[in-house]
């Protein structure tokens, strides 16, 4: 008994460090515009509008892939699934580097997006065959944290290579070790727990497109899903959508730093890391996923307001509130495990992809009129800090608008899970 459990630690080991790798890398592409945004700006004549319907492009793509990413990982398994969409991050990131218009520039997003789409689904997916279910949320948090990994690289780090490389160099750079660890996970990761391959594979659907269309309908008509998706899409998509693009910008308009700076600035942003940690294991300790997210959810639109209201914080507080954000936004690993629970197991990976769909959804449509926000701002005068402002009070009132529509479904306590 002790040979098989060290034998199910090793190959645990072995696969969550392919997929965190992997993972990693994900977190670090899809974070470094920005860094490189006023860059992109000046070089290529891009006005706010662009660089977010730019960053928009990315999250949009991503999301409108959940869907059919959640088919392939139910059809293929996550191993396959992940590991042969690398091919279009790869591409995306060679197209990037090439780039000399903003079309070159978003086709590329829209690659990289393809390409990331089902890096961490089909992880949750592969972790939650591994797992008992009620450890969903926690591993859910630690694959995530891992991949905050990702968003500490994509700060000074990030930064110092792309003074050394260029962001074109970069991307490059980036592309290779993307296709490196892409066959990293088809050699290493495996769909279920040694001596559980075969029983998983015969839980795997045989249907027909139609067929595997009527389940994600299945997924989707969850009143309580759609609960879910709304919070995820209001409240934990606010972290990406600065993150993501305009955390970069409000440091090198409002506080003039150059990318080391910026770099150094958005290190804080890497609660991530912490935040998911925390909330991971929380949904068991109380017993209860809606209490969780609400507590993250009143947190997050609390730090946002702050940054609203206060006319021009100093550095130091605004990196800090920056870094509170990171924390208190990472709620959606506990509404994974919510939609997860909803669902039965052989949708289990469009169940963790529907929540991911609204999550980016939601990240695309705050940069896509946050973007229009700043312009709008920019046109009527407004100076860069309180154009932010406006940022920061549209994303705390989306975030409380999604909490008041989740809090009406119903709960989903971990000790009534279905596959416990």
């Amino acid at each position: 008994m002790a040979r098989v459990d060290r034998h199910f630690a090793r190959a645990f080991a072995a696969l969550i460090s392919a997929l965190a790798t992997l993972f990693v890398l994900s977190q670090v592409y899809r974070n470094t515009n920005a860094l490189i945004a006023p860059e992109l700006a000046v070089e290529l004549g891009l006005s706010p509008a662009a660089l977010g319907g730019m960053g928009a492009a990315f999250f949009f793509t991503f999301a409108l892939m959940q869907l059919p990413t959640g088919i392939l990982i139910d059809r293929w398994g996550p191993r396959l699934a992940i590991a042969r969409s690398q091919v279009f991050a790869v591409a995306g990131m060679v197209l990037a580097s090439a780039s000399h218009s903003i079309t070159m520039l978003t086709l590329a997003m829209a690659l990289m997006a393809i390409g990331a789409s089902g890096n961490l689904v089909g992880s949750l997916v592969v972790c939650g065959r591994w797992l008992p279910s009620d450890r969903f949320a926690t591993i859910a948090g630690v694959m995530i944290a891992l991949g905050g990994i990702g968003h500490v690289l994509a700060t000074k780090p990030l930064a110092l290579v792309i003074q050394s490389m260029g962001w074109r160099g970069t991307y490059l750079l980036l592309a290779g070790l993307v296709a490196i660890a892409g066959l990293l996970v088809y050699v290493v990761v495996r769909d279920a727990p040694p001596g559980k391959e075969e029983e998983h594979d015969q839980t795997r659907p045989r249907k027909s497109l139609l067929g595997s269309l009527r389940g994600t309908w299945e997924v989707l008509r969850s009143p309580d899903l759609r609960h879910i998706m709304v919070m995820t899409a209001l409240g934990p998509a606010a972290l990406f959508t600065l993150r993501a693009l305009w955390a970069g910008p409000f440091f090198a308009d409002v506080y003039g730093l150059d990318p080391e700076g910026r770099g150094d600035a958005l290190f804080f942003m890497a609660g991530i890391i912490l935040g998911n940690l925390m909330y991971g294991p929380l949904d068991r300790r109380f017993d209860t996923r809606k209490g969780v997210v609400t507590f993250g959810a009143i947190c997050l639109a609390i730090t946002l307001a702050i940054l609203a209201l206060i006319p021009t914080a100093s550095l130091g507080l605004a990196i800090g509130l920056m870094g509170l954000i990171g924390v208190f936004a990472t709620f959606d690993v506990v509404l994974f495990a919510h939609g997860r629970s909803l669902s039965p197991h052989h949708l289990s990976g469009r169940a963790v992809t529907t929540v991911n769909l609204a999550l980016f959804m939601g990240v695309g449509l705050l940069q896509f009129i946050s973007g229009f926000v700043v312009r709008e701002a920019h046109a009527h005068g407004l100076s860069p800090a309180d154009a932010y402002r406006l940022v920061f009070a549209m994303l705390a009132i989306s975030c409380v608008s999604g909490l008041l529509l989740y809090r009406t479904g119903k709960d989903a306590p971990p000790s009534q899970d279905r596959w416990r």
